[in-house]
């Protein structure tokens, strides 16, 4: 049972991990809003290619469905 006004969220796709050290300089050079990554920091790319969100009124769902 959702409470009342309730939201969810939802991705689909495939995740994997930056590890080569090209890939982690573009992302290191390409980081915005005064993001500071480490060196040691795990870095992933995620390929999203579905997303969702619903939200809950009096019970039932208002469904909201992406495709890349």
């Amino acid at each position: 049972m959702h409470p009342p006004d309730d939201e969810e969220l939802w991705v689909r796709g495939a995740a994997r991990e930056i590890d080569d050290q090209v890939g982690r300089e573009a992302a290191i050079a390409g980081a915005r809003g005064g993001a500071v990554l480490a060196a040691d920091l795990a870095l992933f790319e995620f390929r999203v290619t579905e997303a969702g969100w619903a939200r809950w009124s009096a019970g039932r769902p208002v469904r909201r469905r992406w495709r890349a």
